[in-house]
């Protein structure tokens, strides 16, 4: 599947960084004194995260070196977040039994990202000794994605308390009922038990919206539904925390519209073209084994009209690609030529049976964000990464990349109707 091009991105990414020292500092390969110690690190991640901008990001890599009969060696290494391996000798370590090799990496903030790893070597006179060591994240982020405002909302505010009183919190100023926005809480520890809050406030600072959940934020896959508490009504939310600990929050405070609900599948939105104006394109995948067949499937953008496509068959492992215009790859247009008009700042994408069965649903964001979707521009669509029959993969960001094959006479860049990226 498209999982091929994500390997060798992942395998661009590994990095052998210089040493930037501080403590002692042995040299990198002298064994006058001692051993040489070869470290590799790998920090465990997805993988496809390759450019973080907001999120929980890491960019110091911490090296300690430890024994009862030698001082000990600290050092630390600069490092990007998109260094998932890190291989390096370090020289002059004292010759001796139960050597402890420790790493784990850091935040400009100070705060762990990912916990330590340690592991246990004896070394001889003048030997190489090498050891891995595997850094699992201990933290992670909550994003929150809101759209269709009542117009008496002009800030929304996003917090999580704990127990014990550590607080994270954004807020983001409203200007139109109709705006998409988006709000992150970062470097939250995992296993931290508090209250997950969410409200409305006008334009005196009273809260006219609000909605609240306990829980513990954790990396396991769990799905929360709630509502927001209002004068008017409740409206959909759906919280889905994910490895390696990002917990999605969507919703809608308008409530006589719900674009937000459990999704059903068969069909995965697998494909976007977003920055091609009157070219757009939604790929529409079938990861099942059989193939299925709808009289009418129904396509929303940010909760607009409902547009309607007739007669759609996608065969078992298939795809299917709705455009705005017909070129290789393109299965079916419609006769209004704006159903599918995206914009290059994000939209809220909804896939309905005709019964109004919600069977897959994506709010992406383009440009620079801190939500890691991939920022695009030139014709380029983004890509689902591997999709499966899970239609909650495609809710985040850091499962998409930007196209890099080139649509045969068109100018532009995607893989409409076919694997890769």
């Amino acid at each position: 599947m498209k999982s091929a091009m994500r390997a060798k991105m992942a395998a661009a990414a590994v990095a052998v960084v210089s040493l930037i020292g501080c403590g002692t500092m042995p040299g990198s390969t002298d064994t006058t004194d001692g051993g040489v110690l070869n470290v590799a690190v790998r920090i465990r991640d997805d993988g496809s995260s390759l450019a973080k901008s907001a999120a929980t990001t890491w960019d110091t890599l911490r090296i300690r070196i430890t024994g009862s009969d030698m001082d000990t060696i600290s050092m630390f290494r600069a490092i990007t977040s998109s260094d998932f391996i890190v291989d390096e000798s370090i020289g002059g370590i004292p010759a001796g039994a139960n050597r402890v090799v420790q790493a784990w990496t850091q935040a400009a903030s100070g705060d762990t990202v990912h916990g330590m790893a340690s592991a246990t070597v004896d070394f001889e006179p003048n030997q190489q000794v090498r050891v891995a060591l595997t850094l699992a994240p201990v933290c992670g982020s909550i994003y929150v994605s809101l759209s269709d405002f009542p117009s008496v909302v002009k800030i929304v505010r996003a917090g999580f308390v704990t127990v014990a009183g550590r607080m994270w919190s954004d807020s983001v100023g409203v200007t139109s009922t109709t705006n998409r926005k988006y709000l992150a809480l970062d470097y939250i520890p995992y296993g931290s038990v508090g209250t997950l809050s969410i409200v409305g406030l006008d334009s005196t600072r009273d809260t006219v919206s609000s909605w609240a959940q306990q829980l513990t934020f954790q990396k396991d896959d769990v799905t929360l539904q709630a509502s927001f508490a209002k004068a008017a009504g409740v409206a959909g939310l759906v919280v889905t925390p994910v490895e390696p600990g990002v917990t999605l929050v969507q919703g809608t405070m308008n409530t006589k519209t719900s674009m937000v609900e459990p999704t059903t599948a068969p069909l995965v939105i697998s494909e976007i073209m977003y920055a091609a104006n009157d070219s757009e394109y939604i790929e529409l995948h079938n990861p099942g084994s059989d193939s299925v067949f709808f009289d009418t499937l129904i396509v929303q953008i940010d909760g607009g009209a409902s547009r309607r496509f007739g007669s759609v068959g996608v065969a078992g492992h298939g795809f299917y690609v709705l455009g705005r215009s017909m070129f290789a790859g393109v299965n079916a247009t419609h006769s209004t030529k704006a159903a599918l008009d995206l914009t290059s700042t994000g939209n809220w994408i909804a896939l309905r049976s005709k019964t109004g069965v919600l069977m897959d649903f994506v709010a992406f964001q383009g440009g620079t964000n801190d939500q890691q979707w991939p920022s695009v521009s030139g014709k380029r669509s983004i890509v689902l990464d591997n999709p499966t029959a899970d239609p909650t993969l495609n809710n985040y960001g850091k499962s998409w990349h930007a196209a890099q094959s080139a649509i045969a006479g068109t100018g532009m860049f995607g893989t409409p109707g076919t694997p890769g990226l």
